[in-house]
């Protein structure tokens, strides 16, 4: 038996024990869950009683795997920028191909991404990828919170050294750099950017514990969506509230079927006056 493995059937043994049996603390944490609005459509994004566990040489192989894939993913997407002959063959739309020639200021194609990935067995497979529009961070930071604080998992702790992998930090620290890289000299004023449903009233739970971060950092942030922006002067903005980087969760794709090139944040991004995380050059990673 691995040590993963000896780790995750003394979680199981201790939350099937007498103090914890009776499930009161599993009841307590799907109430925060809710609270925390770690939900979409009304069903709480995680109903497991165990969060994952790595062993830090799983993570460590994880890493490496991952740091590979995205090198050799931007090597592929600079060359097809580079080359019209690669390029027509992912097969993108006239719009896309002009978004994708767009310098979005900063070096890199993916200041965030997405890597679906499976342990099976002792080995590593990655299932999917996601530079376009990477959700699930966020709501895992908080479930890390959440679950760390819980009766079970505290008890957990004196037999097992657990860190927390975080991950709102990490980003805030990305969309910092790739904003310093694009030009910015203040405080950025953050867009969230989303589509909403017919019907849809209120904002997808992630974003709102994005922004409630952002602005606990000390940084104004607002939930936008394409409808609600304007573009003069060189500003991109949201009413009263001007926008210097955009954090979208809009596929490029979908946003061309519903809007042309003449949309304020397409102009305000081949001008060069807002910063768009990530960029439109990522959507080349699905083609």
């Amino acid at each position: 038996m691995t040590q993963i493995e000896e780790a995750i059937d003394r979680y199981h043994e201790l939350i099937q024990s007498p103090p914890f049996q009776d499930s009161d603390w599993a009841e307590q944490l799907t109430q925060r869950m809710q609270a925390a609005h770690l939900s979409e459509s009304g069903r709480l994004v995680c109903p497991f009683l165990r969060p994952h566990f790595l062993s830090r040489r799983q993570y460590e192989t994880l890493v490496k795997a991952a740091e590979a894939l995205f090198s050799a993913v931007d090597r592929i997407k600079q060359k097809a920028l580079a080359d019209p002959v690669l390029l027509s063959r992912m097969e993108l739309l006239p719009a896309e191909k002009m978004l994708a020639s767009v310098d979005p200021g900063y070096p890199f194609f993916a200041v965030t991404s997405l890597l679906d990935t499976h342990f099976r067995n002792g080995s590593l497979s990655f299932v999917h990828y996601d530079a376009d529009t990477p959700s699930g961070m966020i709501y895992g930071d908080v479930l890390a919170d959440l679950f760390y604080d819980a009766p079970p998992l505290k008890e957990f702790r004196k037999h097992y050294n657990l860190v927390k992998l975080g991950g709102r930090q990490q980003l805030l620290d990305a969309l910092l750099t790739a904003y310093r890289h694009f030009g910015g000299q203040h405080k950025p004023r953050i867009g969230l950017l989303e589509f909403r449903q017919p019907f849809q009233s209120v904002s997808q739970g992630e974003f709102i514990l994005l922004q409630e971060f952002l602005r606990a950092q000390g940084y104004q942030a607002e939930i936008v969506t394409p409808d609600q922006l304007e573009y003069k002067g060189g500003v991109l903005r949201k009413g009263a509230f001007e926008i210097d980087v955009i954090y979208r969760r809009v596929k490029a794709h979908e946003f061309l079927l519903r809007y042309d090139l003449s949309h304020p944040l397409m102009r305000a991004y081949r001008d060069g006056r807002v910063c768009v995380v990530n960029s439109f050059r990522a959507e080349l990673a699905h083609k």
